[in-house]
């Protein structure tokens, strides 16, 4: 079994759950369980190790890796109260999950277990021919648009001067096996992507995140259109039986609920391209072409091998994790993935954009990960140079990691106009922009990215963030309430209140939010850093010098931001310390030293000549 069971193929069944440890999901009778990483991830490590006892610190190993300063007795006390709430065990009388007082735990249910590897050849995790389904998302996505612009366009300006919102809602699985949540999912995504790719200047397609949290809804189409702001929605079903598919979609109308269009696709697998060009060929003919060259390219470089495929998908899962351990699961996946198939450009990108990730969040030295960044993105450009991912992942490492600022701009515009629809594309320009003090435009492009994905906290946080970099602090509190309730344990909106707050005249509140942020990200460094410029500010020296030495005890066993430790001198107000360390963040590409033009937290440092001259070096905005 690989680190942390990410490749196990083994299902565990105790009682009336399953446990399906590749597939990373807790089943009741067959149907999911909502449960988040880190209880998810002690369950499995738990049934692992079933009627031995798990001590509290091998736990925290698991979880959180080794060398990450957490609180975990807070940590796993919550972990494990999340895990009986799902299990719908007693600590009193439990069924599962025994309390060892002063040792640990110890799971007690009766779980049997079956390795899945044998089955591979009979009945792979995913779909055997990706491509599949990308074909079938090209068909389905299209006739949508035709539907639109052929037959249900508004009657007046012309179709050029008008824009319809669009969601795809999760496609539901009707097989009798729930492993094919898998083939669902990626039906789901494939549609969206395919279809924003299809006159994206006219579309705007609810992305991924936003449109799987109406799993298994009982809401009404009005309901959801109404929360999404969407026009219409597709709403579909998929039956796959061994070779046999059946899949069902039809175009709702919000305003009316009225069904505009549907279709029923019943197939062997092996015939499912064929079926998609004759789709495709009809449409063109219905259109008189004027969209069959993007409906050419909307089809993804996916890849044919389905191990490459799966492995992809889990690595874009732990990546939006955006914790140490789960970059590290993500950096796994696709490297396994390429390994796989090299010619996986999607595979490529998505491991740039973790590699960068991983500099900004984990224990990692930049300068090693910019040049695998720069390799990966470079690869995937040189596989598909019209892949709006691997521009969007050239960019991020042009800004965050190679400082080449002009060339970040660039791959970000050149990846919004491939597809206007990839909402991550927007977010992170918006970022780009707002660091660059072009706060306006910032703020015109994270709206356009929380426009296609209203119900992901990353964007609400982004919105925040910018606001608050932009000064408009009355806009910005709104934006961070609202990612909040969406996700109320998603770190980042709590490091970006801690800035809020901060900013608003309230270090308690701010220094409560950090403390937050850093439990909840498993140990970031700048969660802590952050805290001990606040306490500084405060006059609570002896506070933050002790941040400050917690800090230099980690860097004896892993890398340090040099940002975070200049980050609390200068609370402390010690402007040469501070300096002396901004200089080795310098010398170490440190990814948060873009940070430095806009972050109100180096005020104090602004009129010093060495701050200037120290933007100059790096390429930053004066």
């Amino acid at each position: 079994m690989t680190p942390g069971g990410i490749l196990s193929t083994i299902r565990w069944n105790f009682g009336d759950f399953e446990l399906d440890a590749a597939g990373f999901q807790l089943l009741y009778r067959s149907q999911r369980v909502k449960l988040e990483r880190i209880p998810l991830e002690l369950i499995i490590f738990m049934v692992e190790r079933q009627g031995q006892l798990v001590s509290r610190d091998e736990i925290a190993s698991r979880l959180w890796g080794n060398g990450v300063h957490v609180d975990v007795e807070s940590g796993v006390n919550t972990a494990i109260r999340k895990l009986r709430a799902a299990l719908k065990d007693s600590p009193e009388t439990p069924a599962f999950i025994e309390t060892v007082p002063g040792k640990g735990y110890r799971f007690i249910g009766r779980a049997s277990q079956a390795d899945r590897n044998a089955e591979a050849t009979a009945r792979p995790v995913r779909p055997a021919r990706p491509w599949l389904i990308a074909g079938l998302a090209l068909a389905l996505a299209t006739a949508a648009v035709v539907v639109y612009y052929v037959g249900f366009r508004p009657a007046g300006p012309s179709a050029s001067e008008t824009s319809v919102t669009i969601a795809v809602l999760p496609f539901q699985n009707l097989s009798s096996d729930p492993e094919q949540e898998y083939f669902s999912d990626g039906l789901t995504e494939e549609t969206i992507a395919a279809l924003g790719r299809v006159a994206p200047s006219r579309i705007r397609v609810i992305a991924w995140t936003s449109s799987m949290a109406y799993r298994g809804t009982r809401k009404t189409a009005g309901q959801i259109g109404g929360e999404l702001d969407a026009s219409y929605l597709v709403e579909s079903t998929v039956r796959k039986e061994k070779e046999h598919l059946r899949i069902t979609a039809k175009l709702v109308r919000v305003k009316d609920q009225v069904q505009l269009w549907n279709n029923t696709y019943d197939l062997q697998l092996a015939g499912l391209l064929s079926v998609q060009q004759e789709i495709g060929s009809a449409i063109a003919r219905q259109i008189g072409g004027e969209f069959s060259q993007q409906a050419k390219t909307a089809v993804r470089n996916s890849s044919q091998d389905a191990d490459a495929y799966d492995l992809y998908l889990r690595g874009r899962y732990y990546l939006s994790q955006r914790t140490a351990e789960s970059m590290r699961r993500s950096v796994e996946c696709f490297e396994a993935a390429i390994q796989k198939d090299p010619t996986y450009a999607l595979a490529h990108a998505g491991l740039a954009d973790t590699y960068v990730i991983q500099a900004m969040i984990s224990g990692s030295d930049p300068r090693e990960l910019w040049e695998k960044a720069r390799f990966e993105t470079e690869k995937a450009l040189s596989l598909d140079p019209n892949l709006a991912e691997a521009h969007t992942a050239a960019g991020m490492a042009s800004f965050f990691m190679g400082w080449k600022w002009a060339a970040a701009e660039h791959s970000f515009q050149r990846a919004i106009q491939l597809n206007p629809n990839y909402a991550i594309a927007h977010q992170y320009y918006a970022h780009f922009l707002s660091n660059a003090r072009r706060h306006e435009e910032a703020i015109g492009e994270i709206q356009k990215a929380r426009e296609i994905d209203p119900l992901s906290p990353m964007m609400h946080t982004y919105t925040g963030g910018i606001l608050v970099l932009a000064r408009r602090y009355n806009d910005a509190l709104p934006a961070l309430q609202q990612a909040l309730s969406i996700d109320p344990d998603f770190f980042p909106t709590h490091s970006v209140l801690g800035l809020y707050y901060q900013q608003t005249g309230k270090p308690d509140v701010a220094i409560e939010e950090y403390r937050k942020a850093y439990r909840l990200s498993g140990g970031n460094i700048l969660q802590l850093a952050y805290q001990g410029f606040v306490l500084g500010q405060i006059g609570r020296r002896s506070e933050a010098e002790q941040i400050i030495t917690t800090l230099n005890q980690i860097a004896q066993s892993r890398f340090v931001s040099p940002y975070a430790v200049a980050l609390v001198y200068t609370g402390l107000d010690d402007r040469e310390a501070a300096f002396e360390w901004l200089e080795k963040a310098s010398e170490v590409r440190d990814v948060s030293m873009v940070f430095l033009p806009a972050d109100p937290k180096w005020d104090s440092l602004r009129s010093d000549k060495r701050f200037q001259n120290l933007l100059r070096r790096c390429g930053f905005p004066l």
